[in-house]
């Protein structure tokens, strides 16, 4: 298992990565991880290759900083249908700054 670690940059969170990845859509959730500095909204999207939304995991949800914070997608777009194999991309967004995006392969 490899893990890959989101690319951006960002004052207020760290330590951002995806696991298991790859994951199997309707077999196993994938977690998102990350670090808070300060207590922040939170809104995490789920797009495809294409750059479509696909889920809204989180939108502006409040969370704590100081403590690691994990969310789970269990591989379902908005419509409740696994998603096919492919390539997808995470985007988290704090207080509505620039987010930053991390890499998720769906292997079923």
């Amino acid at each position: 298992w490899k893990i890959f670690h989101a690319a951006g940059e960002s004052s207020n969170f760290e330590n951002t990565f995806a696991f298991p990845n790859p994951f199997a859509p309707g077999l196993e959730n994938i977690k998102i991880k990350y670090l808070l500095q300060n207590n922040a909204d939170v809104s995490i999207r789920i797009f495809n290759f294409s750059m479509q939304l696909v889920k809204t995991l989180l939108q502006n949800a409040p969370r704590t900083g100081g403590i690691e914070q994990i969310e789970n997608w269990d591989g379902r777009d908005e419509g409740g249908r696994l998603v096919p194999n492919g390539v997808y991309f995470y985007r988290i967004d704090v207080n509505g700054s620039k987010g930053i995006y991390g890499k998720i392969m769906a292997v079923r």
